[in-house]
């Protein structure tokens, strides 16, 4: 299986990476690494308040419901555990709630990734 470590959409913490090499020989190796991911300091917190996902956990439907006073475009991804994304959409922040309908994914824990400008949040939902 081939995965890759996307530094953009891991949360913080320690992740071990893996990097495999074939040359045209047909000769491969690998090898690990593990690498810290820190908190970034100097990019300001999304200004979207009282974030709801409901229902959490879900059958792969649930509403992502938020509060602001922002008038901008708020992008809205959801991840798998391995960093793929399974869905993604761009909204206007004005309309409150987005319905969200993640059609054939296993069951899980997913990551619900809103971008604001340069400001992001992630959320956790659980698809049963």
């Amino acid at each position: 299986m081939v995965t890759s470590f996307n530094p953009n959409i891991a949360l913080v913490g320690i992740h071990t990476i893996t990097y495999t090499y074939t040359n045209g020989n047909g000769c491969s190796n690998s090898a690990n690494d593990t690498i810290f991911v820190k908190s970034t300091v100097g990019i300001p917190a999304i200004q979207i308040e009282n974030i709801e996902i409901v229902p959490n956990p879900s059958n792969g439907s649930f509403a992502l419901r938020y509060e602001t006073s922002d008038v901008e475009e708020m992008s809205i991804s959801v991840f798998d555990t391995l960093g793929q994304i399974v869905w993604n959409g761009v909204f206007d922040t004005l309309k409150g709630s987005e319905e969200i309908h993640l059609i054939n994914v296993s069951k899980g824990v997913y990551l619900v990734r809103m971008i604001a400008g340069q400001r992001v949040l992630t959320k956790k939902i659980e698809i049963k």
